[in-house]
Parts: C-alpha cells; structure tokens; sequence
C-alpha cells in the first residue's frame, strides 16, 4: 500500500443528513462512462445490486435507469428520507435506514452487484469484505468509487486556501482545494488480500464543470468537514468563499473519479444462500430500518482511503495516460481502452461496411424488382438507385437564386477568352456552363460523384459546350498538370463550404489548389472568408446533437454515435435567445494565407442574460479581391439560402449576466469547429 485509508473525527459520520436537501441538489452526478463501465464489467449479471451509503440517491438513479433493481442502505434516516422520495412508487428501490455492518445480510438473497459511491471507507475493515463476499454469487461484483474535485483555477485556488487560513480553518481549506491523498491503491491490495475477490480492476475518469459560484459553495457547504464546524464559524467562513467568488461568472472544477472493481471468488455459500432470488423490493414509499439499526446514524470506526462520503477531495487521481502518471499496470485500465470502448469501435466500422454491402444490395434488389422494365433513367429501378447516390441537398442548392447569381457574377468579373478555369465540385455542371458564356477559352471540371460527373457531361453537350468543357470523375486532389490539367489554372472556383465554411473540406482544398493547380497570378474563389458567431441558448439545438434520457431511461451511450463538433442548424426553425452580438471569430486569406487546423481565444461581450450552450455560427465567403466583390453568406437575416448555420456546442452550459465577457477556446480541423469555454 502507498498510504491506506485514512482516519477521520467519528463525529463527521452524523452530519451528512443535517442538510440533505442541499447536499441532494449541490453533489455532482457521477461520470455515466463510469455506469457503463460497471454493468460492462458484470454483464450479464446485473439485475440485482446493494448499494452501501446510498445518500440520496445520485448513484442509485443511473442504476435504476438501467434496469437494476436496488436495495439501498442509508444509515442516516433524513437521507434515506430524500432517497426513499426520489424513488416513491418505484418497485427497483427498496431502502432500508442501516449500515451495511448491522444490515441482516443472511436472511436477504444473494446479489448480482454491491456498490457503493464515496462511503466504503465508513464500513468497518473487519467485516466489509467478507460480507460483501457473502452477499455477492460466485462472480458477483464489489464496485467502490471515489471522487476528487478541485477548482482548475491556480490564482482562485489560492484565494480560496488564504480564506480559509484566515478563520483558522487551513486544513480543511486543503483538504478541499488540493490532494491529501494519491496513487493510493488500498481497495484493489485489501479486496483481493484474503482471495475473496478476483480480477481487480482500477478505472479513472477526469471531467470539468463549470458552476455557478452559489453552486459551488452550496457543495462545500454539504461536505461534511464543513458541517463539523462551529455554526458560527462555518457562516463566516462560507460568507467570505462567497465574497472571494464574487464576480466570477462560474467556477471551474475538475473532477477526477477513480473506480475499483472485483469478483467474489467462488467459495462456499453461508446458510440461507443456497437459492438464489432477486433482493426483497419495497413501493419506495417510506424508508424500511435495519434490525440493528434503528437510530438513524452512520455506523462503525470508518477509517478510510479519504474523507467521508463525498469528502471535500478524498483524492487527486491521474489517468493512466496523463503526463506524470505511472505506468499502467493490467489492473489499471483507462476507460478509454475498456471492452466495450472497443466493441464499439469494432461495431462503428461494421456499420460502414454493412452500409456498402446495403447499397450493392440495393443495386441488385432494383434489377430483380423490376425484370421487365429497362434499367434507364425514368425507370422505377433507376430512381431507387439514383435518390441513394445523390445528396438532395443538391436541388436546394441549384434552386438557391442569390447563390447563383453571385458565383455567376464573380466568374465574369475574372474571366477572359484566354483563361484556363477550374471549376472544383461541378455537379450540375452550372458553374462551368456559366465560365464558358463569359468567355472562357477552356474549362475543366471535376466531380468525384459519377452520376453526378455523367449527369454535367450531358448537360454540358446540351448546351453544346463540351468542345470547350472537360469533366472529370475525379476529386480536385487527384489532379495536377498532366493529370487532367493542361497548365496552372488561371481561376480556380472552389466552392466546396458548408454550414460552418470548413465542413466540406475548403480548408484541404484550398491548400492543394495553391499548391498545385492555380496559376501564380491565377485567382482563386473564394478569395477570403469569415465565420461570425453569437452565444445562443436553444434547448431544441442542443437536442439535435445529444441526449441523455428518454422514457426515464439514461439512453446517453447513444453520443458515441454523435457528431465531434459543430453541426448544422436552421435557426429560425426553433425557440432560441441569442446572448451576444454577432462577432468575427475566424477569418481566412484563402488566397494568400493560412488555410490550416488551429485555435484561438475569444472573448464575446454578453448583452442578455441567461445560459449559454453553444456558439452560433455562420460564413461570409468572398468571392473576389474587390470591395464589390459578390458575397456568399448563411447568416440568419439571409432567410432565402439553402444554406443553414450551424451550431458548436459548449461541452457544459454557462451561466452568463449581461455585462460579462465570456472567453472561449475556438479550435478547428479541416472539417470541424469545437468550443471550449474558458475560466
């Protein structure tokens, strides 16, 4: 052992029900991955559970959301009072006011799973793993967690320790703001000391969160170093916390979980276990009280690997892959590398490769469908085919007027009878017909889409232009001079943006075409460009990238399947408030400049209060070097663009008064935007 539990005033094990209320609504929620992690670990026995220190619940709910029915031991009865509320009428609940050392285990059934988050530390040594082992079927799992939180802050961090030095109150300022113990394995070395339990298993999760600074201090408030303090003084102390936060927008804190798991190791069952039943359930309505234990307050001597439950910072923990870290041992898992991390992964790339198999499938299914009827366009077959291979964001686009006009524009601006053009993306064709009637000598077009390549060869030769358009089926990066080009192109139209500018690979293309297909005095389009965004709050949008329950089911393993940054979004299609003032955040020289990945800090001024989700973001691509050069632009007040905007969620919402400034970290990829609000 590195250090092992540690040992705590028995006085703190009573004070955690003098404020439940608070202490329900200021606790964070524990990482879901970390749920997930669990029930992948027993699968499929995991039906059944006791959960040991159960409090009000913020274990039990992710849980029972999952389909495991719970006894829940609550040694303080207001606790339990909360927990038996939170779960009236449920039949998965049943809770029982004792501690686990005097909670009559030989007359209840054996279990599937014991959990307990931030409270194992209470049981006494001497009986908490062999009555664990008992409770549990041979293979049955011991699931222990603990949670560390800190303020990310270092300059914050500090004030906050010198108000607690000031009331005399260092250590618990300490204990709150910075590691009092690390690297401490004692769950993992004391659970498997005797050969009780098997396969150890430790896993560590690091989050952030930001909260409202009241928030913040309701949670300190409800930690039990806290309410061991002197009324008198914990008033004042708490007061000046508050004072140091004032005018903080929120408070940064970085959680880190640490997860200790193992397996009952076969052995004998004791008397009374011979059959096993899923545990006694009660209606949730009222608390049940232990045999021994009718007093309502936390048992046993309690040493510990930290404070009490949910202690202000029981430990700092460091994934397995951060800088500084140990090496991973077998036991010590990420929870990045688990099994189920990896059969999703393996699930993600037999979804591709069953979509390919679908559509030759498709392919073959439309021949068989209609054996009579010739496979041509017009034909039912083709149709099915056709509506598979091309996006129908494409008639939306060829339908939008003000996008049109001004590429049109733009190409007559540039063009002369001996300009070579390179139209990037043609589709339709549209853009290289247009460069052709302004008096181009020569186009070249390329489309990677074969329908779509085919479909502009013919609309070309029917407007008889194909002496002077080539199309080929090909993307813009597989040519060069020689290979499809007879010379540097002397305009390049590279029309290939999205909702947020970069999504159709701009930045990529761009950087090719400079290097490789445009003349040195050739012109590129578009020339610049721009990206505007605004704070929104929009329920409606968030929902459109994440979810997190349905049918009071935790369904939010499904965000594996979500989008990595920003998506697209048609504002006015949803209730929404906009908390700031448009503003540049980004801006690209795409003829000259930078047109790589990156980052930087923003700072947006919020003009209305409220909570912020996500940045709200639109382009403006210029499609020349002049001041009167055309615009392309999605944002909002152009109602009439096939265009939508789009939306780069924060990964925790904000609360923001008007007055503030808000500073976000703004990171792009060739194809994605992400945003990261800052302290």
């Amino acid at each position: 052992m590195t250090g092992g539990p540690l040992r705590f005033p028995r006085r703190r094990r009573t004070v955690f029900g003098q404020d439940p209320e608070t202490y329900d609504r200021a606790r964070p929620h524990y990482p879901r991955q970390l749920v997930h992690d669990v029930l992948a670990y027993a699968a499929p026995r995991r039906a059944a559970a006791v959960e040991v220190g159960a409090g009000t619940g913020k274990a039990t709910e992710a849980f029972v959301r999952n389909g495991v029915r719970l006894t829940c031991l609550e040694p303080d009865a207001r606790m339990a009072g909360v927990l038996a509320r939170r779960f009236a009428g449920s039949p998965a609940v049943d809770v029982v006011v004792s501690g686990f050392e005097e909670w009559p285990a030989s007359t209840a059934p054996p279990v599937d799973l014991v959990l307990s988050a931030q409270a194992w530390h209470w049981v006494d040594p001497a009986v908490r793993w062999t009555k664990a082992h008992r409770l549990l079927v041979p293979g049955g799992v011991l699931a222990l967690w603990w949670i560390d939180l800190s303020v990310s802050d270092p300059g914050l961090n500090s004030a906050l320790a010198e108000a607690h030095e000031r009331n005399g109150c260092g250590p618990l300022g300490a204990h709150t703001l910075g590691p009092i113990l690390s690297g401490d394995d004692w769950p993992l070395e004391q659970m498997t000391a005797d050969g009780l339990f098997t396969d150890p298993v430790r896993r560590s999760y690091r989050e952030e969160r930001l909260l409202p600074p009241g928030r913040y201090v309701d949670l300190l408030a409800s930690l039990s170093g806290y309410r061991a303090l002197d009324a008198g003084l914990r008033t004042r102390l708490l007061g000046e916390l508050r004072t140091v936060l004032d005018g903080c927008r929120s408070v940064r804190v970085a959680t880190a979980t640490r997860l200790f798991m193992g397996r009952a190791a076969p052995g004998a069952p004791p008397a009374g276990h011979r059959t096993r039943t899923r545990p006694r359930t009660g209606t949730g309505t009222r608390p049940r009280t232990g045999t021994d234990n009718s007093t309502g307050t936390r048992p046993g001597p309690g040493p510990g690997p930290g404070p009490q439950k949910g202690s202000a910072l029981p430990m700092t923990l460091t994934s397995p892959d951060s800088p500084g870290s140990a090496p991973s041992s077998p036991s010590d898992v990420h929870h990045r590398s688990t099994d189920s991390e990896l059969r999703l992964t393996t699930a993600a790339l037999q979804s591709v490769t069953r979509r390919l198999h679908r559509l030759a499938a498709a392919a073959e299914s439309a021949l068989r469908r209609h054996p009579g009827e010739p496979f041509s366009p017009g034909s039912e077959a083709f149709a099915d085919l056709a509506s598979r291979a091309v996006p129908r964001w494409h008639f939306a686009m060829l339908n939008d007027t003000e996008r049109n006009d001004a590429l049109v524009r733009a190409i007559e601006q540039h063009v002369t009878p001996d300009s070579l053009v390179l139209d990037i993306g043609t589709g339709s064709g549209l853009l290289a017909m247009a460069a052709v009637r302004a008096g181009a000598g020569q186009v070249v077009s390329c489309e990677e889409n074969p329908l779509l390549a085919e479909v502009a060869r013919q609309v070309v030769a029917a407007h008889g232009m194909s002496g002077r358009v080539t199309v080929l089926t090909e993307r813009s990066t597989g040519l060069g001079v020689g290979r499809g080009l007879p010379r540097r192109a002397d305009l390049v139209v590279a029309e290939v943006v999205g909702s947020a500018l970069i999504d159709e690979g701009l930045l990529p293309t761009v950087r090719h075409a400079r290097a490789e297909l445009l003349a040195p005095d050739g012109v590129l389009l578009p020339g610049s460009a721009r990206v505007y965004g605004q704070l929104l709050h929009c329920d409606a949008a968030i929902g459109l990238g994440r979810v997190q329950g349905a049918a009071g089911f935790d369904v939010s393993l499904m965000n594996v399947a979500a989008a990595q940054g920003h998506y697209p979004l048609q504002l006015r299609t949803y209730p929404h408030e906009l908390l700031s003032d448009p503003v540049e955040i980004l801006a690209f020289a795409l003829r000259s400049g930078a047109a790589d990945p990156g980052g930087k800090r923003l700072s947006l001024d919020v003009t209305r209060t409220g909570e912020a989700q996500a940045l709200l973001v639109w382009f403006e691509a210029v499609l020349g070097e002049s001041a009167e050069a055309p615009v392309l632009s999605n944002s909002p007040a152009r109602t009439a663009s096939h265009w939508e905007q789009a939306v780069v969620p924060f990964p925790v919402s904000v609360p923001v008064k008007s007055g503030d400034r808000l500073g976000i970290d703004l990171t792009w990829t060739d194809h994605r935007l992400t945003a990261q609000v800052t302290a």
